[in-house]
């Protein structure tokens, strides 16, 4: 993936997963076949159990955004998505979330 534009947002997407060893690899699998590398990725079991997951994308458009949290809520073992914006480079700041539970 290219360099995003200068200003563009950075999109945080947050996963609640079953700790089950295919839940990355399908993630990771979802962001390759679109040439894209996460700026950051960050995975952990919860104290709960589950799996934890966190990556960032950055220059990509509320309808991508959308279209991308669509589909990681639909592989299996995924339970909650939640993703967020805010100004690349700018670490914390004003977010708009979404929240996308299971069905």
């Amino acid at each position: 993936m290219s360099q995003p534009p200068v200003n563009s947002h950075r999109t945080h997407f947050h996963l609640r997963a079953v700790a089950a060893p295919d839940v990355m690899p399908r993630c990771l699998d979802l962001l390759a076949k679109r040439d894209m590398v996460p700026a950051y990725w960050h995975s952990e079991i919860a104290t709960e159990g589950g799996l934890d997951v966190e990556f960032h994308l950055d220059g990509i458009d509320a309808h991508l955004e959308s279209y991308l949290a669509e589909c990681l809520r639909r592989i299996v073992n995924v339970e909650t998505v939640v993703t967020s914006r805010a100004a690349a480079g700018l670490g914390a700041g004003p977010y708009q979330a979404r929240i996308l539970l299971p069905r």
